[in-house]
């Protein structure tokens, strides 16, 4: 099949389904650098055939994606989809942070520092959660003790206030602390750059307006896990 397309090229050399169809037997017999290629070519020949573009980038983004060469795909979505494809590339970021991740849990340290240093010098990441968790991904692999990355999950302690007293619990003896007004501030600060949250107390809805951070939180994306004994919880 790929030799009979060329043979064809060879009579119409900007044949669009001919070319699209030899950019698709390159994918598919595992010659995917030459086949994004052609595809790039076949996109200058394609001018204002808006489908036929968005095709083409959708086949680009998926051979990237396959080969794990995520900054190269979000390269691509920034230099010629012109703002469509945006969930696709919010999806290719998660998976891009999943690698460094995964590498530096693996201890392959500098594998994981030359990845996440090339996405953070190479790509303008507008969102503030990945490029955070990012930065942080790179100071774990570069092993650096003083950090410039924000939290990315903490237990936050709101009141030792509990409305029960359970004999094998020791919180009924402590003196009754809860988070002041000033440290509820500096934490909401840090929700945009959190993924994950444990409220603990005591009780935590003995906190007087818990509901307002949850409410906040979750405007965030933040996933949020709470230890509590339920009896408070209302409609």
């Amino acid at each position: 099949a790929e030799i009979n397309v060329y043979h064809s090229l060879n009579i119409e050399k900007n044949d669009k389904n001919a070319m699209l169809l030899l950019a698709k037997i390159l994918k598919e017999t595992g010659k995917q650098w030459r086949s994004i290629k052609l595809f790039l070519k076949l996109r200058k020949v394609c001018n204002n055939d808006i489908e036929k573009i968005k095709e083409i980038d959708s086949e680009n983004i998926l051979m990237f994606s396959y080969k794990e060469k995520y900054i190269s795909a979000i390269k691509y979505i920034n230099k010629y989809c012109n703002g469509y494809y945006c969930e696709e590339k919010n999806r290719i970021y998660k998976y891009l942070l999943q690698k460094i991740t995964k590498l530096n849990n693996l201890n392959k340290f500098k594998e994981a520092k030359l990845l996440s240093n090339e996405a953070l010098k190479k790509l303008k990441i507008d969102d503030i959660k990945i490029k955070n968790a990012i930065l942080n991904e790179f100071e774990i692999a570069s092993n650096i003790v003083e950090l410039k990355s924000f939290p990315r999950s903490l237990t936050i302690s709101l009141t030792e206030k509990c409305n029960l007293k359970c004999k094998m619990c020791s919180q009924s003896k402590m003196v009754s602390n809860e988070l002041t007004k000033l440290q509820v501030e500096k934490l909401i600060k840090l929700f945009p750059y959190l993924e994950n949250i444990l409220w603990v107390g005591g009780e935590v809805f003995l906190y007087n307006g818990f509901e307002k951070l949850m409410d906040l939180a979750n405007k965030y994306d933040i996933k949020q896990n709470i230890t509590s004994n339920g009896l408070l919880i209302s409609e």
